[in-house]
């Protein structure tokens, strides 16, 4: 039976959550284009820059891709070589690790854990002779490495190469604001948001 107290903290930890959930705003920007016949013939041409600046881009990161790719297979490739070789130290730090334990018969020796067996006094450990053994633990390698997943790395360096922002928003603001028209930036609730009047 589960004790008062730990369910009360657990409905304590919830409401807790649930009252940590408030409004979540963003940035959110309007264009209000100009008013005036020639204005609006200006900004008709702005998604023509825009597409152009993307196409540019596109063609760009393509070709970043291409000139990155021997690269990224040979950082792949140094990482599983560096895998392979941690992996085969582990597999001699593991060697001979974990419980282990002798049997035998006969005369074990002349002393066993700093005693001498003929002082032990054990029936295990008879002068002359009988079943001994010998329980020991070795040591403790840890987890053994993890491989790497190889076309995840080449995609991972192939998207720090040429990760880029080609300024293309920059570009169609400039000409959305050179027509006449006008951007306004407003902080909007997008979530949680309180009701009117509250």
């Amino acid at each position: 039976m589960k004790q008062p107290w730990v369910y009360w903290s657990l409905l304590a930890t919830q409401l807790a959550l649930v009252g940590c959930a408030g409004p979540r705003y963003q940035t959110v920007f309007h264009y209000d284009p100009p008013a005036d016949p020639q204005g609006r013939a200006c900004v008709e041409r702005c998604p023509r820059v825009l597409q152009a600046c993307q196409d540019r881009c596109r063609v760009s990161h393509q070709a970043c891709l291409v000139d990155a790719e021997p690269a990224a297979q040979a950082h792949a490739d140094r990482l599983v070589d560096r895998y392979e070789a941690d992996l085969s130290r582990y597999r001699s730090a593991a060697w001979g690790c974990g419980p282990t334990i002798g049997l035998g018969w006969g005369y074990y020796g002349g002393h066993h854990h700093g005693h001498d067996l003929w002082s032990v006094g054990s029936s295990w450990y008879l002068p002359w002779g009988g079943p001994w053994y010998d329980p020991w633990y070795g040591c403790y390698a840890g987890p053994p490495p993890r491989a790497p997943d190889r076309a995840e790395e080449v995609r991972r360096y192939l998207w720090r190469a040429c990760a880029q922002d080609c300024g293309c928003q920059l570009e169609y603001d400039g000409c959305f604001l050179a027509c006449g028209g006008r951007k306004t930036v407003e902080w909007e609730c997008v979530a949680n948001c309180p009701r009117a009047g509250d």
